[in-house]
């Protein structure tokens, strides 16, 4: 149902998923002591706005980001039909499995050609916030699949 818990969490992992495109993914500091910024374009930039190099093309992510945030909008007003939700859910978990992936390969990526050492930040948690808040959500529609399974039986 769309007032159900799981539909806060599908929501939030929309919210959390668009915030990614929004500001800086990652946080780099280099061997000077600058901030440097990995942005969804790809680019490193510094404090000043100046570019300090490209780590690769990461479409991937974007479009993984991009993917993540339909399935769950999708999944969303899938309440009539638990079994598609919960696929649709899958799909979601594994997504953000995959962008957790993505995103340390091109940290690592930034770190071993840049020379530089990633700094913890708020924003470091988006991806796994989405992964918990996704599983949360696959959890409550299987709890409710369930419920009305049982409900069915007794009739």
């Amino acid at each position: 149902m769309i007032q159900r818990l799981q539909s806060l969490y599908l929501t939030l992992v929309l919210l959390f998923s668009l915030l990614c495109f929004f500001g800086s993914i990652l946080h780099f500091v280099d061997e000077s002591g600058n901030a440097i910024k990995l942005v969804i374009s790809g680019t490193l930039t510094g404090q000043n706005g100046q570019a300090a190099g490209q780590v690769a093309i990461i479409w991937p992510i974007a479009a993984i980001l991009i993917l993540i945030s339909c399935l769950s909008l999708i999944a969303i007003f899938l309440f009539k039909n638990r079994k598609i939700q919960l696929t649709v859910t899958i799909m979601v978990i594994i997504l953000s499995a995959g962008l957790i992936i993505a995103l340390a390969l091109y940290s690592f990526n930034a770190i071993s050609n840049f020379k530089m050492k990633i700094t913890p930040g708020i924003k470091m948690a988006v991806p796994f916030l989405i992964l918990v808040f996704s599983v949360l959500a696959y959890r409550g529609i299987l709890k409710d699949d369930r419920l009305v399974k049982s409900y069915d039986r007794l009739r």
